[in-house]
């Protein structure tokens, strides 16, 4: 009855920008009543004449801001309309962190394009990507009825952001929108959660109450001083309601972004409320990842913000943490374990179990691995969470996750028909705890994609280890498209392939030439202090680096690798890369790592034990190792490559069997490579002499504080030992196929080798030492790496603290 009713109530709504009394001024039709009839009367009729015979027109909402109008309107808002019964169309230009001062310059240049215009119309999602559209182009898109303007997150505090800006931009609604009854509205942003560490958050003294009652002056500011805005969305109140309920601090996934769950629902019913006039109390639709305890509190937090937007109505006497009944332990379990990021739990000995996770907000996630395929798996967290699913796989679950210290308790329920129907119940404890301390398990495709997820999502320094050989089957269309960390957010943990091997494995990238800086691709894009180990990969499709002829050539900020795009004093060891490569892209390219940060102060890259293969076809300028592509302040040893590398096109491009290019007479930007071989082979363009430099074991290889020990090459593998290099004392030779193949090479290389059919090959690495060694801390050897905020030693591949005392060996 209530959907029906929701559904006229939507007709109107969705006509009002035509208007009534137009409508009946105009006759566009004749209601056959006299014009003093009720004005109840001539609703009714209309209502019955719109659903009859007028298509009504939807509702176009245009958005102006940043990934906070991405949160209210990207995930939950079209499902909600859709369930209202409301037709809408919903447009925002997308680009992340934009001030209103951008949009304020943007809007007066035709010729600049810095959008993603992403739109919801007519059930379908479109996004254009990033550089195709300009703000104008998006306010002439729809004869929008409404435009709702986001301040900049960062300052939304301080009023002086907001002006001209905000005067701008109204009148440039006015001067673009084709409906001249366009509506503008106000959408204000909220505090960031109370432990942020967004840099921005410093404007504020770090403290919450502060930021949001500076939002709540300048907002007030704002609307006294635009009469012309129409409308204000008081999302910051809204947050901070919720915030005084059982949720306290985990309204943000990230410190600043909203919660996907609960945190997007509370933005999308607040755009919801204020457009269309319906109280969030009425509301019925809710995401399924929350708990009806939870959209509850949510929908009362939109409407007390409605009813007072300029301060805070506490719902801790309503939505207090909710009460639990005392549970017996059970006699049996139906389970073989469960898993929880990394840590299992075996099941059937205790009914307490504590799981330590991370505290930075991003789901946990549990795997249950069931005895019985007909076994149901009900999970009951400290917050209503309410889940019961059949199933023929590992299950997975996304859980709430604890702040750092905090404890949250879920009740796990099975009942299986194996077992007779009976019912077993258990409680798990998660504990908050840093990221560092978990270690995320990897058995399939589908878990290095969550895992990539989790990181990017905020999860920085979150672990993991590959717990068996797994195929990712990837296709040109389908394959690796999300790189583990970026320059803002670097990974910085552990990642432990345990000698398993990843194959099927295949990278599709074209870049982007609108994007100006700071492209890092590979399995991993961006690592600081982190180290990946005991990895295999390979890929028998060809992967693939290009750029459009308007691409622009950047060496410096763009790099591209299957394992590694870019390292900051990264440790890679004992990993493995060998598929055939094309690459059209004037950046850094490098199976193992596509080039090293050029960070002052930052400690140096290793690179260790590591082996690639594979053919590569070269088209363009650019910078191309075998093992790493740019280096600088990097130590690659007891390595080697067996790549065909094939210069197709002669443009000026710096290749390397081993290196592809350093240049540095800098202490602290030094680069070595130690008891490495190269048994590949080079192949320049015909006649290319002079704009390409090609060499066995370095295109280019400069100065002072550059040096090669302990290398050796086969002869007659390239034009070169190195392409070009001004440093007399270059410690690489050559050997002819029988010395590679005899033994002399792997003598000479060392301990870390044992000969293989033709060549030197690496020997299988150590396991995990138990007992304590040490060393002297002044050995020269040893080389200080700062991981996870702390002082190590490195020498040989272990691990050692600043006393010496041994750690870890990798």
């Amino acid at each position: 009855m209530r959907s029906e009713t929701m559904k006229g109530h939507n007709m109107l709504r969705s006509i009002t920008h035509v208007g009534l009394l137009q409508l009946v001024d105009n006759q566009q039709f004749t209601p056959p009543i006299r014009r003093n009839s009720s004005l109840l009367s001539i609703l009714v009729f209309l209502l019955f004449a719109m659903v009859g015979t007028v298509s009504a027109e939807p509702v176009r909402i245009l958005g102006i801001g940043n990934s906070f109008t991405v949160d209210a309107l990207e995930q939950h808002m079209q499902p909600l309309l859709g369930a209202e019964g409301v037709d809408a169309v919903i447009g925002y230009p997308y680009r992340g962190g934009t001030w209103l001062s951008q949009h304020d310059a943007w809007s007066q240049r035709n010729d600049t394009l810095p959008y993603n215009y992403r739109k919801f119309k007519d059930g379908q999602f479109t996004s254009t990507g990033l550089g195709t559209y300009s703000l104008k182009m998006a306010m002439e898109d729809e004869p929008w009825d409404w435009v709702i303007i986001q301040s900049d997150h960062d300052s939304a505090g301080i009023y002086q952001s907001y002006v001209p800006y905000m005067e701008h931009l109204i009148d440039f609604v006015h001067a673009n929108c084709s409906n001249p009854n366009v509506k503008i509205g106000f959408y204000m942003t909220w505090a960031y959660d109370e432990g942020s560490t967004y840099s921005s958050f410093k404007l504020y003294g770090k403290n919450q109450q502060t930021m949001y009652d500076s939002i709540i002056a300048a907002a007030q500011q704002v609307m006294a001083n635009h009469p012309e805005l129409e409308l204000l969305i008081p999302a910051g109140t809204a947050v901070q309601n919720a915030r005084t309920s059982y949720m306290g601090q985990r309204l943000n996934r990230d410190g600043y972004h909203l919660h996907y769950n609960h945190g997007r629902y509370i933005a999308s019913l607040i755009w919801y409320e204020k457009i269309f006039g319906v109280s969030a109390l009425d509301v019925t639709w809710k995401p399924e990842s929350i708990t009806d305890y939870c959209a509850d509190m949510c929908r009362h937090a939109v409407h007390a913000a409605v009813e007072t937007p300029y301060a805070v109505t506490s719902l801790a006497d309503n939505f207090s943490e909710p009460e639990h009944e005392t549970i017996e332990p059970g006699t049996e379990s139906h389970l073989k374990r469960m898993t929880v990021n990394g840590q299992n739990v075996v099941l059937g000995e205790d009914t307490a179990f504590t799981v330590k996770v991370d505290y930075t907000r991003t789901p946990v996630a549990l795997y249950a691995y069931p005895i019985d395929n007909n076994a149901e798996l009900n999970i009951t967290d400290a917050y209503g969470a309410d889940i019961e699913r059949d199933v023929t796989k590992p299950w997975y679950y996304p859980l709430v996750t604890p702040e750092k210290g905090a404890t949250v308790t879920y009740t796990i329920r099975v009942i299986s028909e194996a077992m007779g129907a009976d019912e077993t119940i258990y409680k798990l404890s998660l504990v908050g705890a840093e990221a560092a301390d978990i270690t995320y398990p990897i058995a399939s495709r589908a878990d290095m994609e969550d895992f990539a997820e989790a990181v990017n999502g905020g999860s920085y320094a979150l672990n993991a280890e590959v717990t068996e050989d797994f195929n990712m089957d990837h296709t040109k269309q389908d394959c690796w498209k999300t790189p583990i960390g970026t320059k803002d957010h670097p990974w910085t943990g552990t990642f432990d392939g345990k000698g398993h091997t990843i194959s099927g494995f295949n990278i599709y990238y074209v870049d982007d030439p609108t994007l100006s800086a700071y492209t890092f691709v590979g399995l991993f894009g961006y690592i600081q202090n982190a180290s990946i180990r005991r990895l295999r990969i390979i890929g028998t499709e060809e992967s693939y680096f290009n750029r459009p002829s308007s691409g622009t050539d950047d060496t410096q900020n763009k790099a591209f690798s299957i394992l590694c795009g870019c390292s900051e004093a990264g440790t890679i060891q004992d990993c493995s890369v060998s598929m055939p490569i094309f690459t059209n892209v004037s950046g850094s390219v490098g199976m193992i790592v596509g080039r090293n940060a050029d960070v002052s102060g930052a400690a140096a890259t290793v690179i260790e034990r590591c082996y690639v293969g594979g053919t590569w076809r070269i088209r363009h300028k650019g910078i191309y190792g075998g093992i790493m592509g740019y280096g600088y302040n990097a130590v690659i040893r007891d390595s080697y490559s067996t790549c065909t590398m094939a210069l197709q096109q002669d443009k000026g491009a710096r290749i390397g069997g081993v290196l592809g290019y350093v240049n540095s007479s800098s202490s602290a930007r030094s680069l070595k490579i130690e008891n490495c071989h190269f048994y590949g082979k080079l192949t320049p363009f015909d006649g290319a002499t002079t704009t390409s430099y090609i060499g066995a074991i370095a295109g280019v290889f400069n100065g002072t504080s550059v040096t090669a020990v302990n290398c050796w090459y086969r002869e007659g593998s390239a034009p070169a030992v190195f392409g070009q290099h001004n440093n007399n004392s270059q410690g690489a030779q050559s050997a002819t196929k029988t010395q590679f193949a005899d033994g002399t090479v792997t003598e000479a290389l060392g301990a870390a080798w044992e000969q293989g059919t033709s060549y030197p090959t690496l020997k299988a690495p150590e396991e995990e030492p138990t007992g304590i060694e040490s060393i002297q801390p002044s050995d020269v050897r040893s080389q200080k790496i700062l991981r996870n905020g702390q002082l190590y030693l490195m020498y040989k591949g272990t691990m050692y603290s600043v006393q010496g005392q041994k750690i870890f060996q990798y």
